[in-house]
């Protein structure tokens, strides 16, 4: 199974995908969330979590799971 999680080392950037390949979804929002200043969610048209962005000192841990690296300001 290829990994659901990419990260971009330029910006220091991990992104955590929640839903299978074969469901197709529209991001409607982000989610800031206040608890954890870390992680937003991304939320699609059906208020399901399409994702999780993590920053900060989480995305070392999820670099090393990275199943690519992506450059997330140009996508």
């Amino acid at each position: 199974m290829k990994s659901r999680v990419t990260y971009d080392e330029e910006v220091e950037l991990a992104y955590l995908y929640t839903l299978p390949t074969s469901i197709k979804y529209k991001i409607e929002s982000t989610i800031e969330l206040e608890v954890n200043e870390y992680l937003e969610l991304d939320i699609d048209e059906d208020s399901r979590i399409v994702g999780i962005e993590f920053f900060g000192p989480l995305t070392s841990k999820l670099s090393k799971i990275a199943g690519s690296k992506r450059n997330f300001h140009s996508a």
